[in-house]
């Protein structure tokens, strides 16, 4: 009994070790926390009220902003359906807690399945738990999309090399379904995860051409062939997000970003490589005074000492091995010069530069050096002390030191995460805070600019939210004693149409314009872009109506419908897989 008990138990304690601040009963730790909360909690009302999530932000500031549409279009709707049925803060720790538990499972399946022991697998999975950059997106960026979207990329990579080491057409395919699923929640979540994980898994879709050290070898054929549907999943699942980013491509203001790099201080080279979290800003001012304080973007140094091992040990045995780790080195280093320095972006298409942070760059560090550790066990089907090179006293003394090392980190990195109260109550009818990046998705460029006279009589009109609706603005009566402008709190977006009287505005007809504070006594109306809308004289009805292009509207739900199918295909090839044990890989010769 306690055979099973004990290895259960430590499983639960390294996955719930990160998830202690969870039990805060505010769920708080940054502005943006508020922000997700807020999204998920808004989207669940929408699933209650109209069964499913909704398209678009709606709210008494702010209108129309196509969120949903762009940015975590598959994240939010899960995380909606799931606040729907146990609540908001209940479905967040879960969600926090399942990827967690997936991850660590994934993990240790591929080292074990890579003939790695039991105690190295458990190591790498605590490892990879324990890491210090995905906490600090959790807990203190409140980068709640950027922390689940690393998980499945991590889940993903896990299951390619569970695919390189399937022994049947069924598991070979399995596999494959589940590397296209998992980036796709990955995609669906965050994009710019998934725009840089693409290129990693470019990079390790190499590893194809590898001749495992198994008693069978797999034919290439048979490789590629798996993967062609699951090609066809990822593509199905990510079309209305390719479709709208193509159809708005240069439109978007997101794409007018840039790069920032903080060389003097969390990008020095000596702080990223640093074995414990380390924010140096904060040596200098108060925590209160720091903005977005413990930003700790260190690589997980413990997970880089115990790949070093492994790549040392493996190449003793195997000098050719070194050809095919280069691989994973070189994605390391090229991730790590990316994370400090400005200069690549410059090369690179502008598309890479929606990175908007360097250190964002240490999750493909990470996922490099988990890469190494992984490839290590593949090329050579042993893992170092069975090599004959380290006994197995010393080989346990290293894990136990590097495990120690990450614990370490770890709880130093707990004792500074502080659980706040939020100042502002959820009102599904407002957003409770200034909402970060809420015109990165707006198109001004697609409209003309109010004129001087048109802006001489413009009219400040704000929609208000319906009575028995917060996701939609009510009918507005408007009286004009001539033809004017009325500026509404609609955000400039083509999907975004007014109807005046029961007929559709042209959109050549509106005009964008760009509200301040002081121009809005008595609101809480940020700067535009807004749009403004033409009325004529005398008495009129305006009504907003979100109308989105009918071939992503279908796409959409196709996708959704897909990802459900896609679930239900690994699980059924999952049950019929499980009754047949994989071939055992023979001891190196």
């Amino acid at each position: 009994m306690w055979a099973r008990v004990l290895p259960i138990s430590v499983c639960a304690c390294i996955i719930l070790f990160p998830c202690i601040p969870l039990r805060s009963g505010t769920l708080f730790f940054s502005n943006d926390w508020l922000n997700h909360l807020w999204l998920i909690g808004y989207g669940a009302e929408a699933v209650r009220k109209h069964h499913f999530p909704p398209l678009v932000l709606t709210a008494s500031e702010l209108g129309g902003l196509p969120y949903p549409i762009f940015y975590g279009y598959l994240f939010y709707p899960i995380l909606n359906v799931l606040a729907a049925v146990v609540g908001l803060r209940t479905a967040v720790r879960l969600a926090v807690v399942g990827v967690l538990a997936l991850q660590y499972a994934l993990v240790h399946r591929a080292a074990r399945s890579g003939g790695a022991s039991n105690l190295l697998a458990t190591a790498t999975a605590a490892l990879v738990t324990w890491a210090i950059y995905p906490l600090t997106n959790l807990y203190h960026r409140g980068a709640l999309t950027e922390f689940f979207a690393g998980a499945f990329l991590t889940c993903a990579v896990c299951r390619w090399f569970s695919f390189l080491d399937a022994d049947t057409p069924r598991r070979r395919l399995r596999a494959a379904l589940e590397v296209g699923l998992l980036y796709s929640l990955a995609a669906g979540t965050h994009p710019i995860t998934a725009l840089y994980g693409l290129c990693f898994l470019i990079g390790l879709s190499l590893t194809i051409f590898i001749r495992l050290g198994m008693s069978i070898h797999r034919p290439i054929r048979g490789r590629l062939c798996a993967l062609v549907p699951a090609a066809g999943l990822t593509t199905l699942l990510l079309a209305p997000w390719a479709y709208v980013c193509v159809e708005f491509n240069g439109k978007l203001s997101v794409q007018n970003g840039k790069v920032w790099l903080f060389e003097n201080d969390i990008d020095c080279w000596w702080v990223r490589l640093f074995p414990f979290p380390l924010d140096v800003r904060v040596w200098r001012n108060p925590p209160g005074l720091v903005e977005t304080p413990y930003l700790d973007a260190q690589v997980n140094m413990p997970l880089a000492i115990l790949a070093a091992v492994v790549i040392w040990g493996t190449i003793r045995v195997q000098r050719k091995a070194g050809l095919w780790l280069a691989l994973a080195i070189g994605l390391g280093v090229m991730s790590l010069w990316l994370s400090l320095r400005l200069e690549p972006y410059d090369v690179l298409p502008g598309v890479f530069r929606v990175v908007q942070f360097s250190y964002r760059m240490v999750t493909y560090v990470n996922l490099a050096l988990l890469v190494a550790v992984l490839l290590a066990l593949r090329v050579v089907p042993s893992h170092p002390h069975m090599a004959g090179w380290l006994s197995p006293r010393v080989w346990t003394a290293i894990l136990a030191c590097v495990v120690t090392l990450s614990a370490v980190g770890l709880l130093m990195k707990l004792t500074t995460i502080r659980a706040e109260i939020p100042a502002q109550r959820f009102d599904y009818r407002r957003f409770t805070i200034y909402f970060y990046g809420w015109a990165t998705y707006a198109t001004p460029g697609q409209y003309s600019a109010l004129r001087a006279d048109e802006e001489a009589n413009l009219k400040l009109v704000p929609l208000k939210v319906a009575a028995d609706d917060p996701h939609q603005y009510a009918p507005t009566e408007v009286l004009a004693a001539q033809r004017e402008y009325i500026a509404t709190q609609v955000q400039a977006f083509p999907w975004n149409h007014f109807y005046l009287n029961g007929e559709r505005v042209p959109d050549t007809e509106l005009r964008v314009w760009q509200g301040r504070r002081s121009d809005l006594p008595g609101t809480d109306w940020s700067r535009g872009p807004y749009l403004a809308v033409p009325i004529p004289a005398g008495a009129s009805t305006l009504e907003y109506r979100f109308e989105p292009d009918p071939v992503w509207h279908a796409l959409y739900r196709v996708s959704f419908v897909i990802l459900l199918l896609g679930l239900g295909i690994v699980g059924f090839l999952h049950l019929r897989c499980v009754s047949r044990p994989p071939i055992e890989k023979l001891p190196a010769q």
